[in-house]
């Protein structure tokens, strides 16, 4: 059975102005499938062009050619079924972390008594039931990322999409998130469109990794992630897929420089 396409990203192009009137493109001639349940990551170095794909995606941006449809429809602007975490967190300092959970809910006219169970729920998926009326100055940068994808979960998405929500984050709490955004992705089967620039990670969490390269950003290959999981970092496996990634960036790397020297 073929998998049902959730995303379809058809010949895209991203050209910003700056202030000065000159035109900058971001993004050149993107095609892309994003499947039904699947977890994909966006990976590249800075000025891929990643972060303004998703935000494209999420209609936060508009594309300045080609389509992008979810569920065979146009993506005009944002949908609150297709919710995004930010790296920065978002959360709102005057609200407890129930309130926070709550907020999404709440938005869309959820009585107290529904909204006050489901928040609950969440919660308890992310661990942080004994955090319920703390505000967010009391939490740690992983808890407080975790009460942003609690938030993100209330309202039952269909898609998260993920802007490198663990860059802030030391090492040993970033594994901690990988693992827990590993869980609730499975737990859940939302479909999930992750930015990063980190290797270890999309090997990590991804079915399929879209590798993207600059100037502008276009998509140079997509590597399926052939591995079972939990996902062991020391495994061959994961050794010899991050290997083969590396070397597709340095061969980018050169062609670049190359290119402008």
């Amino acid at each position: 059975m073929t998998a049902k396409v959730k995303i379809k990203i058809e010949d895209v192009t991203k050209v910003f102005a700056n202030n000065a009137g000159e035109h900058q493109q971001a993004l050149a001639s993107v095609d892309l499938a994003v499947y039904d349940n699947e977890f994909i990551c966006l990976l590249g170095a800075s000025g891929c062009g990643k972060t303004t794909l998703l935000n494209l995606m999420a209609g936060f941006e508009s594309v300045s050619s080609g389509t992008i449809f979810i569920d065979d429809k146009p993506v005009l602007k944002p949908h609150p079924q297709y919710q995004t975490i930010f790296q920065n967190y978002g959360l709102f300092p005057w609200r407890t972390v129930e309130e926070n959970v709550e907020y999404g809910l709440e938005v869309k006219g959820v009585s107290l008594e529904e909204r006050r169970a489901k928040a609950a729920g969440y919660i308890e998926m992310v661990g942080l039931e004994k955090f319920r009326n703390s505000h967010p100055h009391q939490l740690s940068g992983g808890m407080q990322q975790r009460v942003a994808i609690a938030r993100a979960l209330a309202v039952e998405p269909e898609v998260l999409f993920m802007d490198e929500p663990f860059g802030a984050l030391d090492a040993l709490t970033r594994f901690r998130m990988q693992d827990e955004i590993t869980r609730i992705w499975q737990e859940n089967k939302q479909t999930i469109v992750f930015v990063t620039h980190d290797i270890d990670e999309a090997v990590f969490l991804a079915d399929r990794i879209v590798i993207m390269s600059p100037y502008p950003g276009r998509i140079k290959t997509i590597l399926p992630v052939p591995m079972g999981r939990p996902r062991d970092r020391t495994d061959y496996d994961f050794i010899k897929i991050r290997d083969r990634i590396f070397n597709e960036f340095e061969l980018t790397v050169k062609k670049e420089l190359d290119y402008y020297i």
